[in-house]
């Protein structure tokens, strides 16, 4: 935590961070299991826009944690 930065506003942040990180989760597993239908896409596609969006959340997620050891 940076020292200039209140602990609401610190764990706010980790909240919305942590909330964000579910939601796309949700959304790559639902196209990826073909809960969540695209109707202009076709099923191989869904299933790779679903990884995908797993894929890049983990590495937000990483580097997020990364930058924050950083600073």
């Amino acid at each position: 935590m940076r020292d200039s930065e209140p602990l609401i506003a610190s764990l706010l942040n980790v909240i919305g961070w942590a909330a964000a990180l579910l939601i796309s989760f949700s959304v790559g597993s639902a196209l990826i299991s073909g809960t969540l239908v695209l109707s202009f896409l076709n099923e191989i596609a869904e299933i790779v826009i679903g990884w995908t969006i797993i894929l890049l959340s983990l590495l937000a997620a990483a580097l997020a944690i990364i930058e924050r050891k950083r600073i």
